[in-house]
């Protein structure tokens, strides 16, 4: 049985197994289930992918039927995807109304108003739902899954962290890399305060006198100082939770790197590289390309860009670097060669390899071919950025967690 004919099979039999009877459309029959039906079809649709037919079909279905519960749940939860968070909350509310419910009917019904109210930026009345939901079933996985989505829309990685262990607790099982994967993000927070606090410390000119203006320069390193201890002690933490933690391997680097431990800071890129996998690549060349240039051992690089391929051969952007570096080097036919046929690779990826490819061709004085190629690629973003593939949202400089649809590790 595929998977679109099993989800199917389940969502008939969760109608099937409401019964009928008072507040379900008692004797009318089950017209839910009818061949033909608006229902039926509206799930079919659904599952295709087919969001305003299943709209339109679901809302059918409702109207016919004010006892399908199901078609309800479902009509509202395809309002709040398309961003009519009002519509959606009513909609579920008026489901709270119905008698006979089950707890768990009732408990599912909660947590859609809880996500309605997020989705509409009303998080603190999201949390009070997810508050009362955990009151009454504190193993409620689903309500706390949504309350650690919600923290990390926050950036509250503290309280995301404390949530997860609550969470695993319940489910009588670990996830120390996700545990890991939060202290890290505390050490990033813990970094951004100590960015702050340096950059807002007041300026000192010259052999200035100004007392004032001395201690306040003094408070803002000590607070400086204070933050980046706070991250090592965060990141401490997430390696000895995860010693692969790409995060927290990345972000010591800087740490070591700031403090002008070199080898220290090469040591845990390096293990962040050998240990991750197109992400890492993508964060820790240009910061080993610059430490190497400066400890005068660029030449390294290749090897570093090669040992990483052999693992990750469909790892488009370590192809480009290192196409990058024979470029500047005037290796024109090992950079061309490196980065392969662009056929192999995912339409993001094919896009970056062939501007790629212009650009080396056009340096190697080959226009005419550099030309034909840029005219099948006019529109073509720059050569180092992102976009989701979640949602597709276009960043610049990497991240773990998509900023627009909070999805993680889909920017690779």
């Amino acid at each position: 049985m595929s998977r679109p004919t099993r989800l199917l099979a389940r969502a008939i039999g969760r109608v099937r197994s409401r019964g009928r009877g008072p507040g379900r459309g008692g004797g009318r029959g089950d017209i839910s289930l009818a061949p033909g039906g608006p229902y039926l079809a509206a799930v079919e649709a659904d599952l295709r992918g087919e969001e305003d037919s299943a709209l339109d079909l679901f809302s059918k279905a409702v109207r016919e039927d004010p006892g399908n519960l199901d078609a309800a749940i479902r009509l509202g939860r395809l309002l709040r995807v398309r961003g009519e968070h009002d519509r959606a909350y009513r909609l579920h509310r008026n489901q709270l109304t119905r008698r006979a419910l089950t707890r768990e009917e009732r408990e599912a019904i909660r947590l859609d108003l809880a996500r309605d109210l997020a989705a509409a930026g009303r998080r603190d009345e999201a949390f009070e739902v997810i508050d009362g939901i955990l009151a009454q079933n504190r193993r409620d996985l689903a309500a706390r899954s949504l309350r650690i989505e919600l923290f990390e829309d926050l950036g509250r990685w503290d309280e995301a962290f404390d949530e997860l262990k609550a969470q695993q607790r319940a489910a009588g099982r670990g996830d120390r890399p996700a545990l890991a994967r939060y202290q890290a993000m505390l050490a990033r927070r813990c970094l951004d305060r100590a960015e702050r606090a340096k950059s807002n410390a007041p300026e000192l000119h010259g052999r200035s006198s100004d007392l004032d203006v001395k201690a306040a320069a003094r408070a803002a390193d000590d607070r400086a100082d204070k933050h980046r201890t706070d991250a090592k002690a965060h990141l401490k933490r997430a390696l000895k939770l995860d010693g692969g933690c790409a995060q927290a391997l990345l972000w010591a680097g800087e740490l070591a790197s700031a403090a002008g431990d070199t080898g220290r800071a090469e040591k845990h890129w390096r293990k962040a590289l050998e240990l991750g996998g197109r992400r890492e690549g993508f964060t820790v060349f240009k910061r080993l390309e610059r430490l190497l240039f400066e400890v005068g051992r660029y030449g390294e690089m290749a090897a570093l860009y090669r040992d990483h391929i052999g693992r990750h051969p469909d790892d488009a952007r370590a192809r480009i670097a290192l196409s990058s570096y024979y470029r500047r080097r005037g290796e024109f036919k090992e950079a061309l060669a490196v980065l392969g046929a662009s056929n192999d690779f995912d339409r993001q990826s094919r896009r970056l390899l062939d501007v790629a490819r212009i650009r080396s061709l056009a340096e190697a004085g080959r226009g005419a071919e550099a030309a034909s190629e840029a005219l099948e690629l006019l529109g073509v973003g720059p050569e180092g950025s992102l976009e989701c593939a979640e949602c597709g949202f276009s960043i610049d400089d990497p991240r773990w967690r998509c900023p627009e649809c909070g999805r993680w590790s889909t920017f690779f």
